[in-house]
């Protein structure tokens, strides 16, 4: 019985760290917003103080990822307040464009209906 136990306790793990690693990897298409100087910072983390690692010309396509913490660019980093979000790649540049952008400055693509 404490066998069959100690399997399902287990099985339970593995499930819940596979759910939330599933989770944690999901992302969304979403669209750069138009601004005043024609471009959107990306940055090597969540905040106008961390280095300015690309520009994105609105009205690009992006990938952005649903997580609060990443650590592409070394340390784990986490936008606490969820004002900045992780751009996991902008669609059609070259090489990739990845990194952290202001969430005013992004909206979801629009559906096809």
């Amino acid at each position: 019985m404490l066998k069959r136990l100690g399997w399902s306790l287990g099985a339970i793990s593995i499930l819940a760290l596979l759910i939330t690693a599933g989770h944690a990897t999901q992302s969304f298409c979403a669209v750069s917003e138009r601004t005043p100087d024609g471009f959107v910072n990306l940055r090597n983390g969540p905040g106008p103080h961390y280095k300015v690692v690309g520009q994105v010309l609105p009205p690009n396509v992006m990938l952005v990822g649903t997580e609060q913490c990443r650590d592409d660019f070394g340390l784990s980093l986490c936008s606490e307040d969820r004002q900045w979000v992780f751009v996991e790649e902008v669609l059609g540049k070259r090489p990739l464009m990845k990194g952290w952008m202001n969430n005013k400055f992004v909206s979801v693509c629009p559906s096809r209906s």
